[in-house]
């Protein structure tokens, strides 16, 4: 909500992944799908019902070619639509919670979660799976209201809680510690074990689009396990200390509320067990709270440990999401033992204000650099917009990198997607002069569909733009322009046409201008499926070559499945 960008130019990663993917659901061939590692098989099932619903409504002409023609539109009905879903369930909450005679105080409490942490006001601005957690908390919150709160249907609170936190858990795997939450919250072993069952059946239903593929999964979770760096890069290392501990304190720097709210939690620990020790009234129960707030501490102190091997802060938002969850067992704790109702409702909200004045005093420090970003990005994308045509070629390098034109994210996206190629038609369609770096300095692909001739691209004599930045390899795709010119005998025109230093970012134009009428644009390299699979399967029970193909998805940032894809279409191509 505070942003007015489009995706592609400031979230591209993993949203385009995401809506591609969401693609394939939305036509059903769950075998296209090419990015396992969160799993997020639940988010890429809703984009495809988004993308089958929108169409419907506002669609033109056929559904997929609409999706790369309008990839914002879609975009952005995904966003709204969790927005309309997080508000109804938030009404739901509160519609449960006066069933329940719960004052309207305490509610807000549960409805108030996402405005706790600056990073999920973020996330509201999103079409990511990290924005699906907070519909899963509400979701896990309306079901304590109808069947936990007060013990009223155990057996049902155990048997949707485990739904509910399948949900979470297939959405993104640093979902895990919350799965402990409703374990606090039964009280017998055979509820327990309900509840995980429940859980698991419901995890394997919810990824069942790639069950084919959850060795891969699998594969993915160990390698992040056994390294140190995001996405299982670094070095074979499970415990980096020095690393973890620099993030640990990345954490609690850049989320000082979350210390406060451990120490709170320590202190309400400290505060039960003297209650316990106690008779009358005010002792019964302690235990229960005790061993609750204990729980707390544990999925936070899980969470930091998950966080910090791989940090980014906003891979902490499952924790936060229940932060509404924890304030209201706190504000049910201390109206056991404090009889005065103005004074209850004062010391129950001090946490909560706290949180918010944070959040606020964040976003306020950080809109305007955001706003300076999004100013710089306009320019860039003003002069995209009047001065390049769809007759210009672009050259893009597939990087997780926002950049200021829709077709580099899109770029990104088919790197996540199995049998691209089955699109290149549509593709086509919609800008026929986009091709790809493969990071094969003799190889270029249109859309990364089909091998395509540079040379016959450069022999057109058409613009070709190249988006420079520091993360990208400009030079080498430049270089490789200008070796198929000098092998040819053409004469190249090399001009920076825009300059933006604050971003450090260049469009490079390049321009034969001596073009051979003799030329033309070669037709894509028919692709032999079947020794493409041969490949695949060669690569995946070779464990030696199966780990040289995993660095090289590391190192280009695109999911194993993808690189597999890639490595396997290369080898059919040397087969002579």
């Amino acid at each position: 909500m505070t942003f007015y960008d489009p995706f592609y130019s400031r979230s591209q990663d993993p949203e385009y992944p995401y809506l591609i993917n969401g693609l394939n659901c939305a036509t059903l061939n769950f075998n296209y799908i090419g990015h396992i590692d969160h799993p997020g098989t639940p988010f890429q099932v809703y984009n495809g019902i988004m993308i089958q619903i929108t169409h419907l409504i506002s669609g033109n002409g056929s559904m997929v070619q609409d999706v790369f023609a309008r990839p914002e539109h879609y975009l952005n009905a995904i966003s709204a639509s969790m927005f309309l879903i997080q508000a109804f369930l938030i009404f739901l909450v509160g519609l449960f919670g006066f069933k329940r005679k719960i004052p309207f105080w305490q509610i807000a409490l549960l409805q108030a979660s996402f405005l706790f942490s600056d990073v999920l006001m973020y996330l509201c601005s999103r079409a990511n799976p990290d924005r699906f957690f907070m519909i899963a908390g509400l979701i896990f919150i309306i079901i304590y209201l109808k069947h936990g709160y007060e013990n009223r249907s155990p057996l049902k609170f155990a048997l949707w809680s485990g739904t509910a936190m399948a949900l979470g858990m297939a959405t993104k795997f640093n979902f895990l510690p919350v799965l402990i939450l409703p374990l606090l919250l039964i009280d017998t072993n055979k509820n327990r074990l309900i509840y995980a069952g429940s859980g698991i059946v419901s995890f394997f239903i919810l990824i069942s689009p790639i069950i084919d593929k959850f060795d891969d999964y699998y594969r993915f979770l160990k390698s992040i396990f056994s390294h140190d760096g995001l996405y299982g890069s670094g070095d074979a290392n499970v415990m980096n200390f020095q690393k973890m501990k620099d993030s640990t304190f990345d954490i609690f720097k850049l989320n000082p509320e979350l210390l406060i709210l451990i120490i709170a939690l320590v202190i309400l620990i400290y505060i039960a067990i003297r209650k316990q020790d106690e008779e009358g009234e005010e002792a019964e129960g302690m235990k229960g709270y005790i061993y609750l707030f204990a729980g707390y501490l544990l999925i936070i102190a899980i969470q930091i440990l998950l966080v910090s091997k791989h940090f980014k802060n906003y891979y902490l938002a499952p924790t936060f999401i229940i932060y509404g969850f924890i304030f209201f067992t706190i504000s049910k704790f201390l109206s056991r033992i404090m009889k005065h109702n103005s004074r209850l409702i004062l010391v129950c909200n001090i946490l909560p204000v706290l949180f918010i004045v944070f959040m606020a005093v964040k976003v306020k420090r950080e809109l305007p650099g955001i706003a300076k970003g999004i100013e710089l990005q306009n320019k860039t994308r003003a002069f995209i917009y009047n001065e390049i045509s769809k007759d210009d070629i672009w050259f893009i390098e597939p990087t997780w990198e926002s950049g200021p034109h829709v077709e580099n994210a899109i770029v990104y996206g088919l790197s996540y997607c199995g049998h691209r190629d089955q699109y290149a038609s549509q593709l086509k369609a919609v800008n026929p002069n986009i091709i790809t770096y493969e990071g094969n300095n003799a190889e270029v692909k249109l859309w990364r569909c089909a091998p395509i001739s540079l040379d016959s691209m450069v022999a057109t004599g058409k613009n070709i733009y190249i988006y420079s930045t520091p993360g990208r390899n400009a030079p080498v795709l430049l270089k490789m322009v200008q070796e198929s010119a000098s092998r040819n005998q053409f004469q190249l025109l090399v001009d920076t046409v825009f300059s933006n230093k604050d971003l450090q970012a260049d469009i490079i134009k390049v321009k034969v201008t001596n073009p051979s009428s003799n030329w033309k644009v070669k037709a894509p390299a028919a692709i032999n499926k079947q020794k493409i699979d041969k490949f695949i399967q060669s690569i995946k029970n070779t464990p030696e070559w199966l780990e040289k193909v995993r660095k090289k998805a590391v190192e280009k940032n695109i999911s194993l499945d993808s690189m597999i894809m890639l490595d396997a279409i290369y080898m059919s191509e040397q087969e002579k």
